[in-house]
């Protein structure tokens, strides 16, 4: 069977990324998947990135998460994340003050509306 990929999309004014149900955060993929999203910002001259996955399991010790929030914020990407992830509150919200404290504003969301208002678009 073959493995489904997320989907990234220039839309008006930000970066989509839809990932597919039942995703896997890898941290060998992970570098890859920003300069991805990365190249497609700076097409699309944004910084704005929304990322929607239904069921999204992370595969990444406390370690790798600081590094990918460390990443994310060597980008200056500002990213909204719809996406039902099995990561506790406190990972999540550590995830978030990484990221966040480096310039890059990250933050877990419920509801697309909510994600869609704090990126203004």
């Amino acid at each position: 069977m073959m493995k489904v990929k997320h989907i990234i999309s220039l839309q008006p004014g930000y970066v989509l990324v839809e990932e597919p149900a039942s995703f896997e955060v890898i941290w060998e993929e992970q570098k890859s998947r920003l300069n991805e999203i990365a190249a497609i910002c700076g097409e699309g001259n944004t910084n704005k990135v929304l990322i929607l996955g239904p069921e999204t399991k992370v595969h990444l010790s406390v370690i790798e998460l600081l590094l990918l929030a460390k990443g994310i914020a060597k980008l200056d990407l500002r990213v909204a994340l719809v996406v039902n992830t099995d990561l506790s509150s406190e990972l999540e919200s550590f995830f978030e003050g990484i990221a966040s404290n480096r310039g890059s504003p990250m933050q877990f969301f419920k509801h697309e509306k909510d994600a869609r208002g704090w990126l203004n678009i």
